[in-house]
């Protein structure tokens, strides 16, 4: 299996941010893509950012994020011939993507454009994926965290939850010494202290840093290809070289303005719109 991958999380329909991470990991000669789930939700274009992970996603090394999971719930109850979703977000949809007026409204309209877009079928794709992967002997792929057997909601970023989560690997997939996570939306690195030790520290990363992984167990969060939350507007992925056991963190400057103006083309709420650029202040152009 190559070992060169490019690690991306929480894309959130942000064509724009997809296509410059991925041409980004093609200069620098990844061999494979590694998706940790969140392809829809918040942004304008799930239609072209689905056929694009399909397209670069290595097979098998894609999973569900809980936005991805509440789209395939909507799906599950959307009514009538056009498969209309309901006005309100039903119970099991708020349990993954919360009560937000705005987060709502961003999935609703997601779904409604890839139903028009490809009469369900991006839709039934995305939902055929699981929420938990292994790749390899090493590597375990999860959009939020295993441990309380909510993969797709329960957030991991604290050395404590993340000592948890391998607590649970060793009961339920032996070997795990790389876990790939996001949901955060900022980009993460915990590792073991010592190989010897149960305890876990937080490692401060940054962007064209290589970091050497010892021999020991790491918790790895590429951050948001579509919505970073750390306050760097620009594209966040991680690269990974288990041959050379190391990683890298990327940043990557995209036309942040041009997905703003999709938004406010489609009606999504000012407060998604704005939350793309912390920087500004006001509407965007």
């Amino acid at each position: 299996m190559a070992s060169r991958w490019a690690v991306l999380s929480d894309v959130h329909s942000n064509y724009y941010a997809l296509k410059a991470v991925l041409a980004d990991a093609r200069r620098k000669r990844v061999d494979q893509v590694l998706f940790l789930g969140d392809a829809v939700g918040y942004g304008p274009e799930p239609h072209r950012c689905l056929p694009l992970l399909q397209k670069e996603v290595s097979a098998g090394a894609w999973v569900l994020g809980n936005h991805d999971e509440a789209l395939r719930l909507l799906h599950g109850t959307a009514t009538g011939n056009q498969h209309e979703p309901p006005s309100e977000p039903p119970r099991p949809v708020q349990w993954q993507i919360g009560t937000r007026e705005d987060t709502w409204t961003a999935l609703r309209k997601n779904y409604e454009i890839l139903r028009h877009a490809s009469a369900g079928e991006l839709v039934e794709h995305l939902a055929a994926h699981g929420s938990r992967h292994r790749v390899g002997s090493r590597v375990s792929l999860v959009h939020g965290g295993h441990r309380h057997g909510e993969p797709t909601v329960t957030p991991t970023e604290t050395a404590l939850q993340v000592r948890d989560e391998f607590s649970f690997l060793d009961n339920e997939e032996k070997g795990i010494d790389v876990l790939l996570l996001g949901h955060t939306h900022r980009p993460t690195a915990v590792r073991q202290t010592t190989a010897e030790t149960k305890r876990f520290e937080v490692i401060e990363i940054e962007p064209a840093r290589i970091v050497e992984i010892e021999d020991r167990r790491w918790m790895l969060n590429p951050g948001s290809v579509g919505q970073p939350r750390d306050g760097d507007r620009r594209a966040s992925y991680l690269i990974l070289d288990l041959g050379l056991n190391e990683f890298e963190l990327h940043r990557v400057e995209y036309d942040v303005h041009r997905t703003q103006k999709r938004m406010e083309e489609l009606g999504l709420h000012e407060s998604l719109i704005q939350r793309l650029d912390p920087g500004r202040r006001n509407r965007f152009g």
